[in-house]
């Protein structure tokens, strides 16, 4: 299940900037708007699987109806040209997409029972699926006389398709066995309320501000770099393949450091990263940068969950964790999408070449703000020792 998810949303993220760039024609602020929608749907999805989920539909079903409603709408966007359409169909498909990664997590949960502290061992197979679906589309079809880039698009339709499949098949249990969720409750906000939960909150918005720069620019900028369309891709995975790496050891890495070192650790990751962007371009660092990101993102939101998760208390914890993901991922996501697509269409010269180095400075001061922030943080004796 969690390879068939990761690989569905591993065919399109990567590198679907430079395919509305360079396959459709859409300037840098176009782009931005388009990949924006997949931040409102990050606002939306979780209070829509709120009220659906083991209300309506178990949440087995829900998963298969979102990536059957994913896949035909994907097919859509493929065939969509204009503006207009690509905007509409593109926050429509990620409206079903979106779901299903907290409804996966929900399942994977539920069907370990008593052996949920290995859930990290069946998460670790959706990075592998991102990965697979990476290196198989560029290099065993990109590299075929009829194969391009528009066709990741139809691959994240099949690969939905799959999982609508497998879904289907998956035990549904009774809805009395399971906790049903709530929509955010008072306690959450009320935690948010708190100096050290904002400080946080800062911290997770400037970092997925710079995030969103990654994932709009990254694709152009590797194939004005010089890279061939088929190993953008796999050069992207690499970010994947070190978050691999970076989760078997996190939890040594969390006892020795704890929770705060952690964090900047993270954020440190990001800063080596841009600043390999914005340096001349070179291979070495280009692959130095990518692989960053698999350190950074699993470093610094791991870190964060725990820090989270030390503040709350039973009744507040999963508003608090929704409350969360609305912020970073939705209206921080948004930010970062919109403002690197007005970057590059500012730093775009008359050759119609993007000044790279300045567009990455942008990201890399907004993740040195990012460590800025991470001091204020108090300590917690539940995150870890020496947090």
């Amino acid at each position: 299940m969690m390879f068939l998810e990761y690989a569905a949303l591993g065919a399109t993220a990567p590198i679907l900037s430079l395919y509305l760039r360079q396959y459709l024609g859409f300037t840098g602020a176009q782009t931005g708007v388009v990949i924006a929608m997949s931040a409102l749907a990050t606002c939306a999805s979780p209070l829509l699987t709120a009220l659906a989920a083991d209300r309506l539909l178990s949440a087995e079903r829900l998963l298969a109806f979102c990536h059957l409603l994913a896949a035909g709408l994907v097919l859509l966007l493929w065939k969509q040209s204009g503006f207009g359409a690509v905007v509409l169909l593109y926050l429509l498909y990620t409206l079903a997409l979106r779901p299903t990664i907290g409804l996966s997590n929900a399942v994977g949960f539920h069907h370990l029972g008593v052996h949920r502290g290995r859930f990290a061992l069946v998460r670790v197979w959706g990075t592998v699926g991102w990965v697979v679906v990476s290196w198989v589309f560029s290099y065993a079809w990109l590299r075929t006389s009829h194969g391009n880039l528009s066709h990741a698009l139809v691959l994240a339709a099949v690969l939905s398709l799959a999982l609508f499949a497998y879904a289907l098949l998956l035990p549904r249990p009774n809805v009395a066995d399971r906790e049903r969720p709530g929509l955010m409750p008072l306690e959450a906000l009320r935690l948010f309320g708190s100096r050290d939960i904002l400080v946080l909150a800062l911290a997770n918005s400037l970092v997925f501000i710079a995030y969103q720069c990654y994932y709009v620019g990254a694709a152009p900028f590797l194939r004005q770099a010089g890279l061939a369309e088929r190993h953008i891709m796999p050069v992207m995975s690499l970010g994947q393949v070190s978050e691999v790496l970076t989760m078997w050891t996190l939890a040594m890495v969390m006892r020795r450091l704890g929770v705060r070192r952690t964090l900047a650790l993270g954020i440190a990751f990001e800063i080596i990263r841009f600043t390999c962007f914005s340096a001349p371009p070179s291979t070495a660092l280009m692959l130095i940068g990518t692989s960053c990101h698999g350190f950074s993102g699993a470093l610094f939101m791991m870190a964060s969950i725990v820090y989270l998760d030390s503040r709350c208390t039973a009744v507040s914890r999963s508003g608090a964790q929704l409350l969360f993901m609305m912020i970073t991922f939705g209206s921080s996501s948004l930010i970062g999408s919109l403002l690197a697509g007005w970057a590059m269409d500012w730093l775009t010269g008359p050759d119609g070449m993007v000044n790279y180095r300045l567009f990455w400075v942008m990201p890399l001061a907004v993740s040195v703000a990012a460590m800025l922030t991470v001091p204020a943080l108090k300590s917690s004796r539940h995150a870890g020792a020496g947090a």
